[in-house]
């Protein structure tokens, strides 16, 4: 009888949506074009002013992060984007260069998913070391 009314709450409960999931998963890659520079600070990827972690080209990283907005950069802090992000939706940031004066500077790109997907599907995951923050970074571990 215990056992049938704790199968029960836990079928209501989970209807409900009280064991749903909370964080956002988001996927940062750098493509193998985004190799303009050599020094290895110029592919940081930043998570609401934490240094997270180091791309090499052709790696990815994973974060899985609370929902809610959250704000992601380069070192160029004024290349700054935000976003909001929804529980259970998987976001793509690319880590390439762009060109918006006459100096090149690092930037995150937030990409579609279907971009994002095909882009870095093949692609290894960072080397541990390149991990600085593991409470952001979920993989590798």
């Amino acid at each position: 009888m215990v056992k049938r009314s704790l199968l029960f709450a836990l079928l209501f409960f989970a209807a409900c949506g009280v064991f749903a999931q909370s964080t956002a998963r988001v996927v940062f890659y750098r493509p193998k074009y985004a190799a303009v520079s050599t020094h290895l600070d110029s592919a940081s990827v930043w998570i609401d002013g934490v240094k997270a972690v180091i791309i090499d080209p052709r790696r990815r990283a994973v974060a899985e992060l609370p929902e809610g907005k959250h704000e992601f950069r380069s070192n160029s802090k004024s290349d700054l984007i935000v976003i909001n992000l929804e529980a259970g939706k998987t976001y793509y940031l690319r880590q390439g260069y762009g060109y918006p004066s006459a100096w090149i500077r690092n930037i995150v790109t937030q990409v579609d998913a279907d971009t994002g997907e095909a882009q870095s599907r093949d692609m290894k995951l960072v080397d541990r070391a390149s991990v600085l923050d593991h409470h952001l970074i979920t993989e590798p571990r």
